[in-house]
């Protein structure tokens, strides 16, 4: 029995999740973030009791997954900046 062969597209995926605990994660450091990032993706942060949820979108075909650990890396900066001053 032969295989077929398809030529299916592989779409990338342009969406990334991530909850923020509220216990750990500042607000105005999420924000910051959001504002440093607004010309490589859109950032929409939820809140709920515990987290905040947060929906980053590229705007083109960069990998969302890096851009989304870039993005909470910075918002780690922000928050030891933070402490620190």
């Amino acid at each position: 029995m032969e295989k077929k062969k398809t030529n299916k597209k592989t779409t990338k995926k342009t969406i990334a999740r991530a909850e923020l605990d509220k216990n750990f994660y500042s607000l105005f450091a999420i924000e910051k973030a959001v504002e440093a990032f607004k010309d490589v993706c859109s950032v929409n942060i939820g809140e709920n009791q515990r987290d905040y949820p947060v929906i980053l979108s590229a705007y083109d075909d960069t990998d969302i997954e890096l851009i989304k650990d870039e993005f909470l890396n910075y918002v780690l900066g922000i928050m030891k900046e933070e402490k620190l001053t």
